[in-house]
């Protein structure tokens, strides 16, 4: 009977230590840490708009187009992430995550078609560990809109809506861009008074 005690014994502690691992493997799975924007207008040349944060405004006529993609930012063991966008779900399971994918890298990246459209949209990323563990999700809310007079249509052209569509209402702000490559402008920030 000592024997088959043993075995027993030994073999509840090592289904102890199997639960142990698995909490601590969880413990381990990495966070969502935040999204990125990205201008898809040419998704073969995706550009890097901004971070979202809770509460924001994607402005149309700013960006010059309707054609755009959301990044899960991470840190930690993330192997894939499942995104919820309104009522569109999807599982990424290549770096980096986009919401819609991607070509393995960023030199391509689809367009979430959604994004563009007027309203108020929801995003949800849960990371997924190489275990399959999930961790804590992040959501944010943010609201796409179209400001100073213009007239919601679809196919901004990407220098900036055409006169038929707009009324200039006035200058509300400046954009620094890069010209390096003048067929292809790259948006570096949103110049501020005191910017050198």
């Amino acid at each position: 009977h000592g024997c088959r005690f043993r075995r027993l014994f030994e073999n509840m502690l090592g289904r102890q230590d199997m639960t142990t691992r698995r909490e601590h493997r969880k413990l381990q799975t990495g966070s969502i840490d935040g999204f990125k924007l990205w201008s898809t207008h040419q998704q073969s040349n995706p550009n890097l708009l901004k971070q979202l944060e809770e509460n924001d405004v994607i402005d149309l006529q700013l960006y010059g187009t309707d054609n755009f993609s959301i990044e899960a930012m991470f840190s930690g063991d993330v192997s894939k992430v499942q995104f919820f966008f309104d009522e569109y779900s999807r599982r990424e399971g290549r770096q980096p995550f986009f919401l819609a994918g991607d070509g393995g890298s960023y030199d391509y990246i689809y367009t979430v078609g959604p994004i563009g459209d007027v309203g108020t949209h929801t995003i949800t990323a849960i990371p997924i560990s190489r275990w399959g563990d999930e961790g804590k999700p992040l959501s944010l809310t943010f609201s796409t809109v179209v400001e100073g007079g213009l007239t919601a249509s679809s196919g901004y052209p990407y220098y900036g809506v055409s006169s038929t569509t707009s009324t200039v209402t006035g200058v509300s702000g400046f954009k620094l861009w890069n010209t390096d490559i003048e067929t292809n402008p790259q948006s570096v920030k949103d110049l501020v008074d005191g910017d050198e």
